[in-house]
Protein backbone atom coordinates (compact mmCIF):
# COMPACT_ATOMS: atom_id res chain seq x y z
CA UNK A 1 0.00 0.00 0.00
CA UNK A 2 2.82 2.43 0.89
CA UNK A 3 4.57 1.62 -2.40
CA UNK A 4 1.41 2.41 -4.38
CA UNK A 5 1.08 5.72 -2.53
CA UNK A 6 4.70 6.59 -3.30
CA UNK A 7 4.29 5.77 -7.01
CA UNK A 8 1.08 7.80 -7.21
CA UNK A 9 2.73 10.77 -5.47
CA UNK A 10 5.75 10.66 -7.81
CA UNK A 11 3.46 10.47 -10.84
CA UNK A 12 1.52 13.54 -9.63
CA UNK A 13 4.78 15.44 -9.06
CA UNK A 14 5.95 14.61 -12.59
CA UNK A 15 2.72 15.87 -14.12
CA UNK A 16 2.81 19.04 -12.04
CA UNK A 17 6.48 19.92 -12.54
CA UNK A 18 7.11 18.99 -16.18
CA UNK A 19 7.37 21.64 -18.89
CA UNK A 20 5.46 20.37 -21.91
CA UNK A 21 6.65 23.27 -24.08
CA UNK A 22 10.33 22.83 -23.36
CA UNK A 23 10.28 19.02 -23.45
CA UNK A 24 7.86 18.01 -26.17
CA UNK A 25 6.40 14.58 -26.71
CA UNK A 26 5.35 14.46 -30.36
CA UNK A 27 2.79 12.11 -31.86
CA UNK A 28 3.05 12.41 -35.62
CA UNK A 29 1.25 10.99 -38.62
CA UNK A 30 4.23 11.86 -40.83
CA UNK A 31 5.27 8.23 -41.33
CA UNK A 32 8.18 8.98 -43.67
CA UNK A 33 9.31 12.07 -41.78
CA UNK A 34 9.26 14.14 -44.96
CA UNK A 35 6.47 16.69 -44.41
CA UNK A 36 7.52 20.19 -45.55
CA UNK A 37 7.89 22.73 -42.78
CA UNK A 38 6.19 25.58 -44.63
CA UNK A 39 2.92 24.86 -46.35
CA UNK A 40 -0.39 26.72 -46.50
CA UNK A 41 -3.04 24.92 -44.37
CA UNK A 42 -5.34 24.77 -47.42
CA UNK A 43 -2.73 22.63 -49.20
CA UNK A 44 -2.20 20.10 -46.41
CA UNK A 45 -4.49 17.42 -47.83
CA UNK A 46 -3.16 17.51 -51.38
CA UNK A 47 0.56 18.02 -50.86
CA UNK A 48 2.39 15.04 -52.46
CA UNK A 49 4.69 14.59 -49.45
CA UNK A 50 1.70 14.14 -47.12
CA UNK A 51 -0.45 11.65 -49.00
CA UNK A 52 1.33 8.75 -47.29
CA UNK A 53 0.63 10.15 -43.80
CA UNK A 54 -1.48 8.33 -41.25
CA UNK A 55 -5.23 8.97 -41.53
CA UNK A 56 -5.46 9.59 -37.77
CA UNK A 57 -2.76 10.21 -35.21
CA UNK A 58 -4.93 9.21 -32.23
CA UNK A 59 -8.24 7.34 -32.13
CA UNK A 60 -10.45 6.81 -29.09
CA UNK A 61 -13.81 5.10 -28.69
CA UNK A 62 -15.88 4.81 -25.51
CA UNK A 63 -13.17 6.63 -23.53
CA UNK A 64 -14.73 7.54 -20.16
CA UNK A 65 -14.19 10.44 -17.77
CA UNK A 66 -11.13 8.74 -16.26
CA UNK A 67 -9.27 8.96 -19.58
CA UNK A 68 -6.77 11.83 -19.82
CA UNK A 69 -4.48 12.80 -22.69
CA UNK A 70 -2.07 15.43 -21.40
CA UNK A 71 0.97 17.23 -22.78
CA UNK A 72 1.36 15.99 -26.37
CA UNK A 73 2.07 17.63 -29.71
CA UNK A 74 -0.20 16.01 -32.31
CA UNK A 75 0.50 16.70 -35.98
CA UNK A 76 0.62 15.21 -39.44
CA UNK A 77 -2.75 13.45 -39.55
CA UNK A 78 -4.01 13.52 -43.14
CA UNK A 79 -7.22 12.03 -44.54
CA UNK A 80 -9.64 13.34 -47.15
CA UNK A 81 -12.21 10.60 -46.58
CA UNK A 82 -12.30 10.29 -42.78
CA UNK A 83 -12.88 12.47 -39.73
CA UNK A 84 -10.37 13.72 -37.20
CA UNK A 85 -6.91 13.92 -38.71
CA UNK A 86 -5.30 14.54 -35.33
CA UNK A 87 -7.78 12.82 -33.04
CA UNK A 88 -10.92 10.86 -33.90
CA UNK A 89 -13.08 10.58 -30.80
CA UNK A 90 -16.37 8.62 -30.80
CA UNK A 91 -18.58 8.12 -27.74
CA UNK A 92 -15.75 9.82 -25.90
CA UNK A 93 -15.91 11.92 -22.71
CA UNK A 94 -12.20 12.04 -21.95
CA UNK A 95 -10.13 15.12 -21.00
CA UNK A 96 -7.53 16.54 -23.40
CA UNK A 97 -5.21 19.05 -21.75
CA UNK A 98 -1.98 20.93 -22.44
CA UNK A 99 -1.77 19.64 -26.01
CA UNK A 100 -0.81 21.27 -29.30
CA UNK A 101 -2.65 20.27 -32.48
CA UNK A 102 -0.88 21.52 -35.58
CA UNK A 103 -0.95 20.82 -39.32
CA UNK A 104 -3.56 18.08 -39.26
CA UNK A 105 -6.10 17.72 -42.07
CA UNK A 106 -9.28 15.72 -42.67
CA UNK A 107 -12.66 15.82 -44.34
CA UNK A 108 -14.13 17.16 -41.07
CA UNK A 109 -12.44 18.00 -37.81
CA UNK A 110 -8.93 18.68 -39.07
CA UNK A 111 -7.48 18.36 -35.56
CA UNK A 112 -10.32 16.72 -33.60
CA UNK A 113 -13.62 15.16 -34.59
CA UNK A 114 -15.94 14.35 -31.68
CA UNK A 115 -19.24 12.63 -32.34
CA UNK A 116 -22.05 10.85 -30.52
CA UNK A 117 -20.92 11.21 -26.93
CA UNK A 118 -24.23 12.56 -25.61
CA UNK A 119 -25.40 9.04 -24.86
CA UNK A 120 -22.79 8.88 -22.09
CA UNK A 121 -24.31 11.91 -20.35
CA UNK A 122 -21.10 13.92 -20.16
CA UNK A 123 -18.83 16.10 -22.31
CA UNK A 124 -15.47 15.83 -23.94
CA UNK A 125 -13.26 18.36 -22.16
CA UNK A 126 -10.45 20.26 -23.88
CA UNK A 127 -8.35 22.44 -21.58
CA UNK A 128 -5.35 24.71 -22.21
CA UNK A 129 -4.70 23.43 -25.72
CA UNK A 130 -3.45 25.17 -28.87
CA UNK A 131 -4.87 24.56 -32.35
CA UNK A 132 -2.92 26.09 -35.20
CA UNK A 133 -2.82 25.63 -38.99
CA UNK A 134 -5.24 22.70 -39.20
CA UNK A 135 -7.55 22.16 -42.19
CA UNK A 136 -10.86 20.46 -42.99
CA UNK A 137 -12.55 20.08 -46.34
CA UNK A 138 -16.05 20.54 -44.99
CA UNK A 139 -16.62 21.03 -41.24
CA UNK A 140 -14.41 22.41 -38.47
CA UNK A 141 -10.89 23.34 -39.49
CA UNK A 142 -9.70 22.54 -35.96
CA UNK A 143 -12.67 20.84 -34.25
CA UNK A 144 -15.89 19.31 -35.54
CA UNK A 145 -18.38 18.51 -32.78
CA UNK A 146 -21.39 16.42 -33.85
CA UNK A 147 -24.16 15.08 -31.61
CA UNK A 148 -21.88 15.65 -28.66
CA UNK A 149 -21.28 17.71 -25.57
CA UNK A 150 -18.04 19.70 -25.61
CA UNK A 151 -16.38 21.93 -23.02
CA UNK A 152 -13.42 24.03 -24.23
CA UNK A 153 -11.50 26.14 -21.70
CA UNK A 154 -8.44 28.38 -22.02
CA UNK A 155 -7.64 27.24 -25.55
CA UNK A 156 -6.35 29.16 -28.56
CA UNK A 157 -7.36 28.65 -32.20
CA UNK A 158 -5.22 30.34 -34.83
CA UNK A 159 -4.91 30.08 -38.63
CA UNK A 160 -7.20 27.07 -38.98
CA UNK A 161 -9.40 26.89 -42.07
CA UNK A 162 -12.06 24.93 -43.91
CA UNK A 163 -13.71 25.08 -47.32
CA UNK A 164 -17.18 25.18 -45.75
CA UNK A 165 -18.34 25.62 -42.10
CA UNK A 166 -16.34 26.70 -39.05
CA UNK A 167 -12.74 27.75 -39.60
CA UNK A 168 -11.89 26.96 -35.97
CA UNK A 169 -14.94 25.04 -34.72
CA UNK A 170 -18.10 23.56 -36.18
CA UNK A 171 -20.89 22.54 -33.83
CA UNK A 172 -23.79 20.46 -35.20
CA UNK A 173 -26.77 19.08 -33.25
CA UNK A 174 -24.67 19.47 -30.11
CA UNK A 175 -23.90 21.60 -27.09
CA UNK A 176 -20.65 23.47 -26.70
CA UNK A 177 -19.27 25.78 -24.00
CA UNK A 178 -16.21 27.97 -24.62
CA UNK A 179 -14.59 29.75 -21.69
CA UNK A 180 -11.56 32.07 -21.82
CA UNK A 181 -10.66 31.03 -25.35
CA UNK A 182 -8.98 32.97 -28.15
CA UNK A 183 -10.26 32.45 -31.71
CA UNK A 184 -8.09 34.40 -34.16
CA UNK A 185 -7.24 34.50 -37.87
CA UNK A 186 -9.31 31.47 -38.87
CA UNK A 187 -11.06 31.20 -42.24
CA UNK A 188 -14.15 29.49 -43.66
CA UNK A 189 -16.86 30.06 -46.27
CA UNK A 190 -19.36 30.44 -43.42
CA UNK A 191 -18.53 30.89 -39.76
CA UNK A 192 -14.93 32.02 -40.12
CA UNK A 193 -14.30 31.45 -36.42
CA UNK A 194 -17.23 29.35 -35.20
CA UNK A 195 -20.17 27.77 -37.05
CA UNK A 196 -22.99 26.79 -34.72
CA UNK A 197 -25.68 24.88 -36.60
CA UNK A 198 -28.81 23.44 -34.91
CA UNK A 199 -26.90 23.53 -31.64
CA UNK A 200 -26.54 25.20 -28.28
CA UNK A 201 -23.63 27.59 -27.72
CA UNK A 202 -22.33 29.28 -24.58
CA UNK A 203 -19.33 31.63 -24.77
CA UNK A 204 -17.75 33.44 -21.84
CA UNK A 205 -14.66 35.68 -21.71
CA UNK A 206 -13.52 34.86 -25.23
CA UNK A 207 -11.66 36.93 -27.82
CA UNK A 208 -12.85 36.45 -31.41
CA UNK A 209 -10.60 38.49 -33.71
CA UNK A 210 -9.35 38.65 -37.27
CA UNK A 211 -11.43 35.78 -38.64
CA UNK A 212 -12.74 35.73 -42.22
CA UNK A 213 -15.84 34.35 -43.93
CA UNK A 214 -15.06 34.19 -47.65
CA UNK A 215 -17.35 33.45 -50.57
CA UNK A 216 -18.71 34.82 -53.83
CA UNK A 217 -22.34 33.65 -53.67
CA UNK A 218 -25.08 35.37 -51.66
CA UNK A 219 -25.30 32.40 -49.27
CA UNK A 220 -21.55 32.45 -48.63
CA UNK A 221 -19.28 34.82 -46.74
CA UNK A 222 -21.56 34.90 -43.68
CA UNK A 223 -20.59 35.22 -40.03
CA UNK A 224 -16.87 35.90 -39.86
CA UNK A 225 -16.75 35.66 -36.06
CA UNK A 226 -19.68 33.39 -35.18
CA UNK A 227 -22.46 31.98 -37.34
CA UNK A 228 -25.61 30.72 -35.62
CA UNK A 229 -28.13 28.99 -37.86
CA UNK A 230 -31.26 26.87 -37.43
CA UNK A 231 -31.07 26.99 -33.64
CA UNK A 232 -34.63 25.76 -33.21
CA UNK A 233 -36.24 24.45 -31.08
CA UNK A 234 -35.66 26.89 -28.26
CA UNK A 235 -33.54 24.54 -26.11
CA UNK A 236 -30.69 25.17 -28.56
CA UNK A 237 -29.94 28.51 -26.90
CA UNK A 238 -27.08 30.87 -27.72
CA UNK A 239 -25.57 32.86 -24.85
CA UNK A 240 -22.52 35.06 -25.41
CA UNK A 241 -21.28 36.94 -22.35
CA UNK A 242 -18.20 39.08 -21.72
CA UNK A 243 -16.63 38.48 -25.12
CA UNK A 244 -14.65 40.73 -27.48
CA UNK A 245 -15.20 40.71 -31.25
CA UNK A 246 -12.92 42.78 -33.46
CA UNK A 247 -11.30 42.71 -36.89
CA UNK A 248 -13.59 39.97 -38.22
CA UNK A 249 -14.37 40.34 -41.93
CA UNK A 250 -17.35 38.78 -43.73
CA UNK A 251 -17.51 38.86 -47.52
CA UNK A 252 -21.25 39.55 -47.25
CA UNK A 253 -22.79 40.15 -43.79
CA UNK A 254 -22.26 39.32 -40.13
CA UNK A 255 -18.71 40.47 -39.52
CA UNK A 256 -18.92 39.68 -35.81
CA UNK A 257 -22.08 37.57 -35.53
CA UNK A 258 -24.59 36.23 -38.06
CA UNK A 259 -27.91 34.84 -36.79
CA UNK A 260 -30.38 32.93 -38.95
CA UNK A 261 -33.51 31.30 -37.50
CA UNK A 262 -32.26 31.50 -33.93
CA UNK A 263 -35.10 31.27 -31.42
CA UNK A 264 -33.24 32.44 -28.30
CA UNK A 265 -29.98 34.39 -28.48
CA UNK A 266 -28.52 36.60 -25.74
CA UNK A 267 -25.51 38.88 -26.11
CA UNK A 268 -24.41 40.67 -22.93
CA UNK A 269 -21.45 42.58 -21.48
CA UNK A 270 -19.52 42.27 -24.74
CA UNK A 271 -17.58 44.49 -27.14
CA UNK A 272 -18.16 44.37 -30.90
CA UNK A 273 -15.88 46.96 -32.47
CA UNK A 274 -13.94 47.19 -35.72
CA UNK A 275 -15.53 44.27 -37.58
CA UNK A 276 -16.74 44.59 -41.20
CA UNK A 277 -20.19 44.85 -39.59
CA UNK A 278 -21.31 43.73 -36.18
CA UNK A 279 -24.58 41.80 -35.70
CA UNK A 280 -26.77 40.59 -38.56
CA UNK A 281 -30.05 38.79 -37.93
CA UNK A 282 -32.40 37.29 -40.52
CA UNK A 283 -36.15 36.95 -40.23
CA UNK A 284 -37.24 34.45 -37.59
CA UNK A 285 -34.38 35.34 -35.25
CA UNK A 286 -34.72 36.65 -31.73
CA UNK A 287 -31.60 38.26 -30.29
CA UNK A 288 -31.41 40.22 -27.06
CA UNK A 289 -28.44 42.57 -26.83
CA UNK A 290 -27.78 44.40 -23.56
CA UNK A 291 -24.86 46.18 -21.92
CA UNK A 292 -22.66 45.86 -24.99
CA UNK A 293 -20.46 48.26 -26.92
CA UNK A 294 -21.63 47.84 -30.51
CA UNK A 295 -20.17 49.93 -33.31
CA UNK A 296 -22.99 51.48 -35.32
CA UNK A 297 -25.46 51.40 -32.43
CA UNK A 298 -27.74 48.60 -31.29
CA UNK A 299 -31.08 48.82 -29.52
CA UNK A 300 -31.17 47.39 -26.02
CA UNK A 301 -30.71 48.32 -22.37
CA UNK A 302 -27.31 49.76 -21.49
CA UNK A 303 -25.80 49.49 -24.99
CA UNK A 304 -23.26 52.11 -26.09
CA UNK A 305 -21.52 53.02 -29.34
CA UNK A 306 -18.06 54.40 -28.53
CA UNK A 307 -14.49 53.42 -29.39
CA UNK A 308 -13.57 50.58 -27.03
CA UNK A 309 -10.00 51.94 -26.64
CA UNK A 310 -8.12 48.66 -26.68
CA UNK A 311 -4.51 48.90 -25.47
CA UNK A 312 -3.32 47.74 -28.92
CA UNK A 313 -6.03 46.97 -31.50
CA UNK A 314 -5.32 44.10 -33.85
CA UNK A 315 -5.13 44.97 -37.53
CA UNK A 316 -5.03 43.53 -41.03
CA UNK A 317 -1.62 44.05 -42.65
CA UNK A 318 -2.03 44.55 -46.41
CA UNK A 319 1.38 42.98 -47.08
CA UNK A 320 2.33 45.87 -49.41
CA UNK A 321 -0.46 44.84 -51.83
CA UNK A 322 -3.46 47.06 -50.98
CA UNK A 323 -5.36 45.92 -54.07
CA UNK A 324 -5.06 42.23 -53.26
CA UNK A 325 -6.86 41.25 -50.02
CA UNK A 326 -6.01 37.58 -50.50
CA UNK A 327 -2.51 37.96 -49.07
CA UNK A 328 -3.48 40.15 -46.10
CA UNK A 329 -2.54 38.75 -42.71
CA UNK A 330 -3.82 39.41 -39.21
CA UNK A 331 -1.59 41.12 -36.63
CA UNK A 332 -2.74 40.24 -33.13
CA UNK A 333 -3.52 42.94 -30.57
CA UNK A 334 -3.96 43.49 -26.84
CA UNK A 335 -7.65 43.77 -25.94
CA UNK A 336 -7.29 45.01 -22.38
CA UNK A 337 -9.01 48.39 -21.97
CA UNK A 338 -7.15 51.66 -21.49
CA UNK A 339 -7.72 53.49 -18.21
CA UNK A 340 -6.55 56.56 -16.34
CA UNK A 341 -7.11 54.47 -13.24
CA UNK A 342 -5.36 51.15 -13.62
CA UNK A 343 -5.20 48.49 -16.31
CA UNK A 344 -3.19 45.29 -16.65
CA UNK A 345 -0.03 45.40 -18.79
CA UNK A 346 0.09 41.86 -20.20
CA UNK A 347 3.64 42.25 -21.58
CA UNK A 348 5.32 43.53 -18.44
CA UNK A 349 2.96 41.69 -16.08
CA UNK A 350 2.17 44.71 -13.97
CA UNK A 351 -0.49 47.38 -13.50
CA UNK A 352 -0.18 50.57 -15.54
CA UNK A 353 -2.32 53.58 -16.53
CA UNK A 354 -3.10 55.62 -19.65
CA UNK A 355 -4.10 59.16 -20.62
CA UNK A 356 -7.62 58.07 -21.59
CA UNK A 357 -10.28 55.75 -20.18
CA UNK A 358 -12.49 53.31 -22.06
CA UNK A 359 -16.24 53.77 -21.63
CA UNK A 360 -16.49 49.96 -21.57
CA UNK A 361 -14.92 49.87 -18.11
CA UNK A 362 -17.54 49.41 -15.38
CA UNK A 363 -20.28 49.60 -18.02
CA UNK A 364 -21.54 46.02 -17.82
CA UNK A 365 -24.83 44.94 -16.31
CA UNK A 366 -24.88 46.48 -12.79
CA UNK A 367 -26.79 43.45 -11.51
CA UNK A 368 -23.92 41.09 -12.37
CA UNK A 369 -21.42 39.94 -9.78
CA UNK A 370 -17.88 41.28 -10.19
CA UNK A 371 -16.44 37.79 -10.28
CA UNK A 372 -12.66 37.98 -9.94
CA UNK A 373 -12.41 41.72 -10.67
CA UNK A 374 -10.17 43.37 -8.09
CA UNK A 375 -11.50 46.14 -5.87
CA UNK A 376 -8.05 47.70 -5.56
CA UNK A 377 -4.53 47.13 -6.84
CA UNK A 378 -2.61 44.47 -4.88
CA UNK A 379 -0.40 46.30 -2.41
CA UNK A 380 -2.58 49.43 -2.50
CA UNK A 381 -5.66 48.68 -0.37
CA UNK A 382 -6.45 52.42 -0.09
CA UNK A 383 -5.85 53.08 -3.78
CA UNK A 384 -6.83 56.76 -4.35
CA UNK A 385 -6.97 56.53 -8.14
CA UNK A 386 -9.43 53.81 -9.13
CA UNK A 387 -11.98 51.29 -7.95
CA UNK A 388 -14.22 48.76 -9.66
CA UNK A 389 -17.94 49.24 -9.02
CA UNK A 390 -19.48 47.31 -11.88
CA UNK A 391 -18.53 44.55 -14.27
CA UNK A 392 -16.43 45.51 -17.28
CA UNK A 393 -17.56 44.84 -20.82
CA UNK A 394 -15.38 42.62 -22.97
CA UNK A 395 -13.27 39.50 -22.57
CA UNK A 396 -11.55 40.59 -19.34
CA UNK A 397 -14.74 41.55 -17.52
CA UNK A 398 -15.15 39.47 -14.37
CA UNK A 399 -11.47 38.45 -14.36
CA UNK A 400 -8.50 39.53 -12.28
CA UNK A 401 -7.17 41.48 -15.30
CA UNK A 402 -10.20 43.77 -15.57
CA UNK A 403 -9.25 47.44 -15.81
CA UNK A 404 -10.29 49.88 -13.07
CA UNK A 405 -11.79 53.29 -13.89
CA UNK A 406 -10.82 56.52 -12.15
CA UNK A 407 -13.14 57.66 -9.37
CA UNK A 408 -16.37 59.19 -10.62
CA UNK A 409 -16.16 57.44 -13.98
CA UNK A 410 -19.21 55.30 -13.35
CA UNK A 411 -22.33 55.10 -11.22
CA UNK A 412 -23.79 51.86 -9.92
CA UNK A 413 -27.37 52.94 -10.66
CA UNK A 414 -26.74 54.32 -14.16
CA UNK A 415 -28.75 51.50 -15.72
CA UNK A 416 -28.90 53.19 -19.13
CA UNK A 417 -25.15 53.94 -19.33
CA UNK A 418 -25.88 57.55 -20.30
CA UNK A 419 -23.84 59.12 -17.48
CA UNK A 420 -26.68 60.28 -15.20
CA UNK A 421 -29.09 58.59 -12.80
CA UNK A 422 -32.59 59.81 -13.50
CA UNK A 423 -36.16 58.79 -14.28
CA UNK A 424 -35.06 56.53 -17.14
CA UNK A 425 -33.01 54.40 -14.76
CA UNK A 426 -35.86 54.31 -12.26
CA UNK A 427 -38.22 53.09 -14.98
CA UNK A 428 -35.93 50.20 -15.88
CA UNK A 429 -35.72 49.18 -12.22
CA UNK A 430 -39.49 49.51 -11.83
CA UNK A 431 -40.10 47.19 -14.80
CA UNK A 432 -38.70 44.29 -12.78
CA UNK A 433 -39.95 45.41 -9.37
CA UNK A 434 -40.51 42.51 -6.95
CA UNK A 435 -40.16 39.98 -9.76
CA UNK A 436 -37.74 37.09 -9.41
CA UNK A 437 -34.76 37.45 -11.71
CA UNK A 438 -33.90 34.21 -13.47
CA UNK A 439 -31.04 36.06 -15.19
CA UNK A 440 -29.02 39.01 -13.88
CA UNK A 441 -31.50 41.91 -13.60
CA UNK A 442 -29.88 45.28 -14.17
CA UNK A 443 -32.01 46.83 -11.39
CA UNK A 444 -30.91 44.25 -8.81
CA UNK A 445 -28.15 46.52 -7.57
CA UNK A 446 -27.20 44.85 -4.29
CA UNK A 447 -26.57 41.55 -6.14
CA UNK A 448 -27.90 39.59 -3.17
CA UNK A 449 -30.35 36.73 -3.08
CA UNK A 450 -33.50 37.07 -1.00
CA UNK A 451 -33.89 34.10 1.40
CA UNK A 452 -37.44 33.49 0.19
CA UNK A 453 -37.43 34.54 -3.46
CA UNK A 454 -33.82 34.41 -4.63
CA UNK A 455 -32.69 37.33 -6.76
CA UNK A 456 -35.38 40.01 -6.68
CA UNK A 457 -35.52 43.80 -7.18
CA UNK A 458 -36.68 45.22 -3.85
CA UNK A 459 -36.33 48.16 -1.47
CA UNK A 460 -32.63 47.52 -0.89
CA UNK A 461 -32.01 48.00 -4.62
CA UNK A 462 -34.22 51.08 -4.75
CA UNK A 463 -32.20 52.61 -1.90
CA UNK A 464 -29.01 52.18 -3.90
CA UNK A 465 -30.59 53.88 -6.90
CA UNK A 466 -31.83 56.73 -4.67
CA UNK A 467 -28.31 57.15 -3.31
CA UNK A 468 -27.07 57.94 -6.84
CA UNK A 469 -30.10 60.03 -7.81
CA UNK A 470 -29.19 62.86 -10.22
CA UNK A 471 -25.49 62.16 -9.82
CA UNK A 472 -23.45 62.36 -13.02
CA UNK A 473 -20.23 60.72 -14.21
CA UNK A 474 -17.02 62.63 -14.89
CA UNK A 475 -17.33 61.98 -18.66
CA UNK A 476 -20.97 63.15 -18.87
Amino acid sequence: RDLHRLIRRQRQMCIRDRNVNAYKTILSGDLNNDDPNLIDPEDLLTHPQRIDNSYHVVRASMADVNTIMDGFVISGGNTASWKGGGFECSYCVATISNCIFSRNAADSGGAIDSFQNNALGDSLKIVNCTFTSNFALSLGGAINNEQSGLLVKECSFEKNCTDFLGGALCNYASYITLERCCVEANTAVQGGGIANYSSGLIMRNCVVAGNKAKGNDSDEGLGAGVLNSNNNPSFFNVHIDNCTFTGNVAQHVGGAIFNDSVSDSNLTNSILWGDSDEVWSNTGTTINVSYCDVQGECLGIGNIDVNALFVAPGNWDQNDTPNDPNDDFWVDGDYHLKSQGWRWDSKRKRWDYDEVTSRCIDAGNPGCQLGDELLSIPGYPDNPYAQNIRLNMGAYGGTAEAAMPPYGWTLLADLTNDGIVNIEDLQIQANSWLSECSEDCSGELDRKENELFGKVVDLADFALLANDWLEITTWY
